[in-house]
């Protein structure tokens, strides 16, 4: 297959990192409406002491301030890359880019896709030396393997965690079940099972011979 575009895959990444993956800017700016609220003496006061009126705002990453920190080919197993889940058997490239944003946040995308994104400053410093290592070797790791390995929040499930989550749900169920049948003074087996009728084996009668009937 393709390895794909390298200015799609770049593209793609950065607008998505800028508009999606990477969390707000918070920041301060001068409140020039506080100030002229000021009598004339603090606000001349404010302005040679440098002490004006602060604000708070928050806006998105600038595109000028992403920085492609790595991108290089790498070879999935499947067509459905490092997501996991239904894909066809086939060994896939694709381009892995990573980008870093104005917060020290990371996000790493597979053919313009995103996988998952790193805050740089919340994780271990062994997890970091993980990620820096596997970067080195123009590679990173799945979904299945990114929230442990790196400390990744994860663009969507893994496979791993779908299973996980479809077991406790199914034990849950389970569990209750049980306890409502405790409750209700029930069998342990199933009131479907419990309740279906035991079957009667009869003799047949007036059975067609061949060729003859029954006397």
């Amino acid at each position: 297959m393709q390895l794909g575009s390298p200015i799609d895959a770049v593209a793609a990444a950065t607008f998505h990192a800028a508009h999606i993956a990477f969390a707000d800017v918070h920041y301060q700016t001068r409140d020039w409406a506080a100030l002229e609220g000021l009598s004339m003496y603090d606000r001349r006061r404010k302005i040679q002491l440098d002490d004006y009126p602060m604000l708070n705002k928050v806006r998105r990453p600038n595109i000028s301030e992403i920085q492609v920190t790595a991108m290089f080919p790498q070879t999935w197993g499947s067509t459905a890359l490092g997501f996991g889940g239904i894909g066809g058997a086939a060994m896939t490239p694709a381009y892995t880019v990573v980008v870093t944003g104005p917060s020290n946040q990371v996000a790493v995308y597979w053919a313009g896709q995103h996988a998952y994104t790193i805050d740089m400053n919340a994780i271990s410093d062994q997890q970091r030396a993980d990620f820096t290592a596997d970067l080195n070797k123009n590679w990173t790791v799945s979904l299945n393997d990114a929230d442990e390995r790196y400390g990744a929040s994860l663009s969507r499930k893994s496979t791993k965690q779908a299973k996980a989550e479809k077991d406790k749900k199914t034990a849950t169920n389970r569990q209750a079940t049980k306890e409502a049948r405790e409750i209700a003074g029930m069998p342990a087996k199933s009131a479907k099972a419990a309740a279906k009728p035991a079957v009667v084996s009869r003799p047949i009668q007036n059975v067609m011979l061949l060729g003859k009937k029954p006397s």
